[in-house]
């Protein structure tokens, strides 16, 4: 039951929530150098594109919010240096 359970929160809660960001993988597909034997490769290599256009977007957003968040960690930090130099 605690398999499940972690199973299904990992699916549940994204990975930024958990305090990582993971680089998404280019799909396999454009690392050929040969053309597309159909239009059905196309499709589906067009449509793992988006979808890593759409991860490479989650990413740097989760990389921009890590990256406020360790400003504000350290602006706190210089803000408590400042408070306890003041007394």
């Amino acid at each position: 039951m605690r398999t499940f359970l972690g199973i299904l929160l990992a699916i549940i809660i994204p990975s930024s929530a958990l305090g990582s960001c993971f680089e998404p993988d280019k799909p396999f597909c454009v690392n050929g150098y040969q053309r597309f034997s159909s239009s059905f490769d196309f499709e589906n290599c067009k449509n793992d594109l988006d979808r890593y256009r759409d991860e490479v977007e989650d990413y740097l957003a989760c990389l921009k919010r890590k990256s406020n968040d360790a400003i504000d960690e350290y602006n706190d930090a210089v803000q408590d240096f400042n408070t306890q130099a003041g007394q």
